[in-house]
């Protein structure tokens, strides 16, 4: 048999915080217009297909010319 000793284990207190905002970060998000409709959110929303098709195409273009 070994005599083998184990290190005491301590339980640290979990605690929950807001994360730590970066130094001189904007915020771009703005709340919503109260009247707005799911129609005037369809209207100026994208598609993803077309925002990565959009995105290829122009990824295509800066590489064109090596």
């Amino acid at each position: 048999m070994s005599n083998k000793t184990y290190p005491e284990i301590q339980n640290k207190t979990t605690t929950a915080a807001e994360p730590v905002v970066a130094y001189a970060v904007q915020s771009i998000s703005r709340a919503p217009k109260e009247s707005m409709t799911k129609e005037d959110v369809l209207a100026n929303t994208m598609s993803v297909d077309a925002y990565f098709d959009e995105l290829i195409s122009l990824v295509h273009k800066d590489y064109v010319n090596l």
